[in-house]
Protein backbone atom coordinates (compact mmCIF):
# COMPACT_ATOMS: atom_id res chain seq x y z
CA UNK A 1 0.00 0.00 0.00
CA UNK A 2 1.39 3.37 -1.00
CA UNK A 3 1.42 6.19 1.50
CA UNK A 4 2.68 9.77 1.52
CA UNK A 5 4.61 11.32 4.35
CA UNK A 6 5.75 14.93 4.08
CA UNK A 7 8.48 16.16 6.38
CA UNK A 8 9.57 19.79 6.43
CA UNK A 9 13.23 19.25 7.19
CA UNK A 10 14.84 22.60 6.48
CA UNK A 11 12.19 25.11 5.45
CA UNK A 12 11.30 26.11 2.81
CA UNK A 13 11.94 22.70 1.19
CA UNK A 14 9.62 19.79 1.96
CA UNK A 15 10.66 16.16 1.54
CA UNK A 16 7.84 13.76 0.73
CA UNK A 17 8.42 10.04 1.20
CA UNK A 18 6.45 8.50 -1.66
CA UNK A 19 6.06 5.12 0.09
CA UNK A 20 6.78 5.14 3.81
CA UNK A 21 6.53 1.34 4.00
CA UNK A 22 9.27 0.82 1.45
CA UNK A 23 13.00 0.52 2.12
CA UNK A 24 15.88 0.50 -0.34
CA UNK A 25 18.50 3.11 -1.20
CA UNK A 26 17.11 6.65 -0.77
CA UNK A 27 16.65 8.68 -3.95
CA UNK A 28 15.51 12.32 -4.02
CA UNK A 29 13.70 13.74 -7.05
CA UNK A 30 14.15 17.51 -6.94
CA UNK A 31 10.92 18.96 -8.35
CA UNK A 32 11.59 22.04 -10.43
CA UNK A 33 9.97 25.12 -8.87
CA UNK A 34 7.13 26.20 -11.15
CA UNK A 35 6.27 22.59 -11.99
CA UNK A 36 3.76 20.44 -10.09
CA UNK A 37 5.19 17.21 -8.59
CA UNK A 38 2.83 15.07 -10.71
CA UNK A 39 5.10 15.74 -13.69
CA UNK A 40 7.66 13.42 -12.07
CA UNK A 41 5.27 10.50 -11.54
CA UNK A 42 6.87 8.42 -14.29
CA UNK A 43 10.32 8.77 -12.78
CA UNK A 44 9.00 7.92 -9.32
CA UNK A 45 7.30 4.76 -10.56
CA UNK A 46 10.40 3.62 -12.45
CA UNK A 47 12.57 4.13 -9.37
CA UNK A 48 10.16 2.29 -7.09
CA UNK A 49 9.99 -0.63 -9.51
CA UNK A 50 13.72 -1.07 -8.90
CA UNK A 51 13.19 -1.12 -5.14
CA UNK A 52 14.46 2.39 -4.40
CA UNK A 53 13.12 4.60 -1.61
CA UNK A 54 11.80 7.68 -3.43
CA UNK A 55 11.46 11.13 -1.90
CA UNK A 56 10.18 14.28 -3.62
CA UNK A 57 11.82 17.60 -2.76
CA UNK A 58 9.39 20.48 -3.34
CA UNK A 59 9.89 24.19 -2.73
CA UNK A 60 7.45 26.60 -1.12
CA UNK A 61 6.37 29.12 -3.81
CA UNK A 62 7.15 32.06 -1.51
CA UNK A 63 10.88 31.33 -1.77
CA UNK A 64 13.37 33.41 -3.75
CA UNK A 65 16.48 32.11 -5.53
CA UNK A 66 19.19 32.61 -2.86
CA UNK A 67 17.13 30.98 -0.14
CA UNK A 68 16.08 28.15 -2.46
CA UNK A 69 19.72 27.30 -3.22
CA UNK A 70 21.01 27.54 0.34
CA UNK A 71 18.11 25.70 1.97
CA UNK A 72 18.18 22.87 -0.56
CA UNK A 73 21.66 21.93 0.65
CA UNK A 74 20.47 22.13 4.26
CA UNK A 75 17.41 19.96 3.59
CA UNK A 76 19.45 17.32 1.79
CA UNK A 77 22.06 17.29 4.56
CA UNK A 78 19.33 16.72 7.13
CA UNK A 79 17.72 13.92 5.12
CA UNK A 80 21.11 12.29 4.63
CA UNK A 81 21.70 12.38 8.38
CA UNK A 82 18.48 10.39 8.77
CA UNK A 83 18.66 7.97 5.83
CA UNK A 84 22.30 7.77 4.80
CA UNK A 85 23.95 8.72 1.47
CA UNK A 86 21.46 10.07 -1.08
CA UNK A 87 21.13 9.61 -4.81
CA UNK A 88 19.56 12.55 -6.66
CA UNK A 89 17.76 13.25 -9.93
CA UNK A 90 16.79 16.62 -11.34
CA UNK A 91 15.30 17.95 -14.55
CA UNK A 92 15.87 21.41 -16.00
CA UNK A 93 16.28 24.16 -13.44
CA UNK A 94 15.59 21.69 -10.62
CA UNK A 95 18.83 19.92 -11.50
CA UNK A 96 20.60 23.26 -11.78
CA UNK A 97 19.50 24.16 -8.25
CA UNK A 98 21.15 20.94 -7.05
CA UNK A 99 24.45 21.97 -8.66
CA UNK A 100 24.23 25.52 -7.34
CA UNK A 101 23.54 24.22 -3.82
CA UNK A 102 26.88 22.42 -3.78
CA UNK A 103 25.41 19.27 -2.24
CA UNK A 104 27.44 16.12 -2.96
CA UNK A 105 25.20 13.09 -3.64
CA UNK A 106 26.25 9.48 -4.07
CA UNK A 107 24.98 9.43 -7.68
CA UNK A 108 23.32 12.15 -9.76
CA UNK A 109 21.06 12.19 -12.83
CA UNK A 110 20.82 15.56 -14.61
CA UNK A 111 18.26 15.44 -17.40
CA UNK A 112 17.85 18.48 -19.67
CA UNK A 113 19.77 20.63 -17.18
CA UNK A 114 21.53 23.72 -18.60
CA UNK A 115 25.21 23.64 -17.65
CA UNK A 116 26.27 26.82 -19.45
CA UNK A 117 24.73 30.02 -20.78
CA UNK A 118 22.87 29.95 -24.08
CA UNK A 119 25.03 30.91 -27.10
CA UNK A 120 22.14 32.94 -28.57
CA UNK A 121 19.43 35.20 -27.18
CA UNK A 122 16.45 33.35 -25.72
CA UNK A 123 12.76 34.19 -25.57
CA UNK A 124 12.32 34.06 -21.83
CA UNK A 125 11.21 36.40 -19.11
CA UNK A 126 10.22 36.08 -15.48
CA UNK A 127 6.64 35.59 -14.35
CA UNK A 128 4.61 34.80 -11.26
CA UNK A 129 3.87 31.17 -12.09
CA UNK A 130 5.32 28.34 -14.14
CA UNK A 131 8.61 28.38 -15.99
CA UNK A 132 9.76 31.55 -17.79
CA UNK A 133 9.38 29.97 -21.23
CA UNK A 134 6.32 29.80 -23.50
CA UNK A 135 4.57 26.44 -23.60
CA UNK A 136 5.07 26.06 -27.34
CA UNK A 137 8.83 25.94 -26.75
CA UNK A 138 8.96 23.72 -23.67
CA UNK A 139 5.87 21.53 -24.15
CA UNK A 140 2.81 21.03 -22.00
CA UNK A 141 3.34 20.51 -18.29
CA UNK A 142 1.41 20.97 -15.03
CA UNK A 143 2.53 24.44 -13.98
CA UNK A 144 2.73 25.38 -10.33
CA UNK A 145 3.22 28.68 -8.48
CA UNK A 146 6.72 30.14 -8.24
CA UNK A 147 8.22 33.22 -6.63
CA UNK A 148 8.63 35.93 -9.31
CA UNK A 149 12.26 36.51 -8.27
CA UNK A 150 13.06 32.84 -8.81
CA UNK A 151 11.29 32.81 -12.17
CA UNK A 152 13.28 35.91 -13.15
CA UNK A 153 16.47 34.15 -12.02
CA UNK A 154 15.69 31.20 -14.28
CA UNK A 155 15.46 33.60 -17.22
CA UNK A 156 18.66 35.42 -16.23
CA UNK A 157 20.56 32.13 -15.86
CA UNK A 158 19.80 31.32 -19.50
CA UNK A 159 22.09 34.20 -20.47
CA UNK A 160 24.58 34.12 -17.59
CA UNK A 161 24.88 30.97 -15.51
CA UNK A 162 26.32 31.28 -11.98
CA UNK A 163 29.33 29.19 -11.04
CA UNK A 164 28.64 25.78 -9.52
CA UNK A 165 30.52 22.90 -7.97
CA UNK A 166 31.45 20.20 -10.48
CA UNK A 167 30.14 16.87 -9.14
CA UNK A 168 32.76 14.22 -8.44
CA UNK A 169 30.25 11.36 -8.16
CA UNK A 170 28.93 9.29 -11.09
CA UNK A 171 26.65 11.56 -13.15
CA UNK A 172 24.21 10.84 -15.97
CA UNK A 173 23.79 13.86 -18.25
CA UNK A 174 21.20 13.90 -21.05
CA UNK A 175 19.68 16.41 -23.45
CA UNK A 176 17.79 16.50 -26.75
CA UNK A 177 17.98 18.59 -29.91
CA UNK A 178 14.53 20.17 -29.43
CA UNK A 179 15.25 21.33 -25.90
CA UNK A 180 15.38 25.15 -25.81
CA UNK A 181 16.14 25.27 -22.08
CA UNK A 182 19.09 22.88 -22.21
CA UNK A 183 20.15 22.13 -25.82
CA UNK A 184 23.06 19.71 -26.24
CA UNK A 185 25.54 22.53 -26.92
CA UNK A 186 25.07 23.90 -23.38
CA UNK A 187 25.00 20.47 -21.75
CA UNK A 188 27.52 18.13 -23.38
CA UNK A 189 30.67 20.32 -23.78
CA UNK A 190 30.61 21.82 -20.26
CA UNK A 191 30.36 18.34 -18.72
CA UNK A 192 33.03 16.62 -20.82
CA UNK A 193 35.76 17.05 -18.22
CA UNK A 194 33.70 15.83 -15.26
CA UNK A 195 35.39 12.93 -13.39
CA UNK A 196 32.69 10.25 -13.90
CA UNK A 197 30.08 11.43 -16.40
CA UNK A 198 27.87 9.47 -18.83
CA UNK A 199 26.30 11.35 -21.74
CA UNK A 200 23.03 10.51 -23.52
CA UNK A 201 21.81 12.52 -26.50
CA UNK A 202 18.05 12.05 -26.51
CA UNK A 203 16.53 11.20 -29.88
CA UNK A 204 19.97 10.42 -31.34
CA UNK A 205 19.80 8.84 -34.82
CA UNK A 206 15.97 8.87 -34.60
CA UNK A 207 16.02 5.75 -32.41
CA UNK A 208 13.47 7.53 -30.24
CA UNK A 209 11.28 10.55 -31.01
CA UNK A 210 12.54 14.08 -30.44
CA UNK A 211 10.86 15.66 -27.45
CA UNK A 212 10.51 19.15 -26.05
CA UNK A 213 12.04 20.08 -22.69
CA UNK A 214 9.13 19.08 -20.44
CA UNK A 215 7.99 16.18 -22.62
CA UNK A 216 11.04 14.06 -21.73
CA UNK A 217 9.55 13.59 -18.25
CA UNK A 218 6.81 11.45 -19.82
CA UNK A 219 9.27 9.25 -21.75
CA UNK A 220 9.10 5.77 -20.20
CA UNK A 221 12.38 4.65 -21.72
CA UNK A 222 14.22 7.63 -20.25
CA UNK A 223 12.60 7.06 -16.84
CA UNK A 224 13.89 3.47 -16.96
CA UNK A 225 17.38 4.70 -17.88
CA UNK A 226 17.40 7.16 -14.97
CA UNK A 227 16.21 4.47 -12.55
CA UNK A 228 18.78 1.94 -13.77
CA UNK A 229 21.59 4.48 -13.42
CA UNK A 230 20.58 5.51 -9.90
CA UNK A 231 20.14 1.90 -8.82
CA UNK A 232 23.78 1.11 -9.57
CA UNK A 233 26.07 0.73 -6.53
Amino acid sequence: MTALLSIALAAPWTMTDVDVEHGGDPVVLVVTPGVEPEAFTGWSLALRRRGLDVHLATLEPTTGPEEAIHELHAALDELEASLGPLKLAGHGYGGLLVLLSGYAPERLALIAVPLAAQPVAVLAKGGDHGLPWPDELVGDYPAGPIHPDLSAAFAAWAAELPGYRVPDCPVLVASGNRDVVAPPEVVRPPSQGWPDRSWDRLGFLALEPERLHMEVLAHEGLATTVARFLDAP
